[in-house]
């Protein structure tokens, strides 16, 4: 006999289930209503030829990873977001010397793992 009941997924009864991608798709779109100006960072690489190529170099410490996934811009403040959402979520060394260089540097960088914590950060102003 088929039951009455509707069948939800696991991320529908437990939000902090959610995928990674998930989280952070509601986390820009939130931002974006709130005015802000943002930017998801993608640290992919390509093959152009015989040529490796990566999307970005950071600078400071000659690495191309490590940046956080979203950068978020609003009259003159900069607030840079690593999500660390689903099953396991660790920061890399790549991440944590990034974070740790950028906080050298007075930026704001925020490691969450989901929308409620964005809006808690974004409401402190």
């Amino acid at each position: 006999m088929k039951s009455k009941f509707r069948t939800y997924k696991q991320t529908e009864l437990l939000p902090n289930m959610l995928k990674e991608s998930e989280v952070q798709k509601q986390v820009m779109q939130y931002l974006v209503l709130c005015g802000y100006l943002v930017v998801r960072i993608n640290s992919g690489a390509f093959v152009d030829g015989k040529r490796f190529i990566r999307a970005y170099r950071i600078e400071n410490n000659g690495k191309s990873n490590g940046f956080p996934d979203v950068l978020a811009l609003k009259q003159g403040k900069c607030m840079l977001f690593e999500i660390k959402a689903g099953n396991g979520g660790k920061l890399s060394q790549n991440q944590k010397d990034f974070i740790e260089l950028a906080r050298q540097k007075g930026i704001d960088v925020h490691i969450i793992s989901d929308l409620q914590q964005a809006i808690q950060i974004t409401e402190k102003g």
